[in-house]
């Protein structure tokens, strides 16, 4: 694997939590996701299929769920929150033996975590079904207390000012593009993409454990 001439300079790594931490779940998704339009389908007097439609339209325009569902009039910190609240997450959420190996690979590291639309209480919950505690995490950036998501600079902004830390400084850890990548990459965080290549991030892998090979003799 190529290592970047500027991979030495990274002081803190910085991750997401849903579908980074733990995998993407399509059962999950599809339980949000039918939550969601039926949210919107009752606040505007639509049909489902135009609420998808619509939806969807506003989705690629707006890159985040929680500011779609906003678009609509509805409040998508507090919709997400909400929905949260409602799921018994350990169905969907396991411990993961190899991420808590990565984490003690780690321990040396500074870590902060910014996650869309959870409660800290939300993100400890998930972190502890996943076998990680939060104290791992320097800082911790529950946007619903923010009040700004991703990829708004808010909450990238809010952590670099908590590390005392450039932005050129952090490496930014995410599955998504349209808010772990840009957003990271608009405050001069470097990235670091989940899964598919894309050439708007700086380093992509096709596994979150994989970070271990980037960093495992630095």
């Amino acid at each position: 694997m190529h290592i970047p001439s500027w991979l030495p300079s990274i002081r803190a790594l910085g991750w997401d939590l849903d579908g980074t931490l733990y995998p993407p779940s399509q059962t999950l998704t599809k339980l949000i996701q039918k939550r969601q339009y039926q949210a919107v389908s009752e606040k505007m007097r639509w049909s489902l299929q135009r609420t998808r439609s619509e939806y969807e339209k506003r989705y690629l325009n707006l890159g985040s769920n929680t500011k779609t569902i906003s678009s609509f009039g509805i409040d998508g910190i507090s919709f997400f929150t909400s929905a949260w609240d409602t799921i018994d997450l350990s169905v969907f959420i396991h411990r993961d033996e190899r991420m808590v190996h990565m984490f003690d690979s780690l321990a040396s590291r500074r870590h902060f975590l910014i996650s869309n639309s959870n409660r800290l209480d939300q993100i400890q919950k998930k972190l502890l079904l996943i076998g990680l505690q939060a104290e791992i995490f320097e800082v911790i950036v529950p946007t619903e207390e923010l009040g700004e998501v991703k990829p708004d600079p808010a909450p990238f902004l809010f952590a670099l000012e908590k590390l005392r830390l450039p932005p050129e400084q952090t490496l930014f850890i995410g599955d998504r593009v349209s808010t772990d990548v840009m957003g990271a990459s608009a405050v001069g965080m470097r990235t670091c993409r989940i899964g598919e290549t894309t050439p708007s991030a700086d380093i992509c892998i096709p596994s979150v454990y994989d970070i271990l090979l980037i960093f495992s003799d630095r």
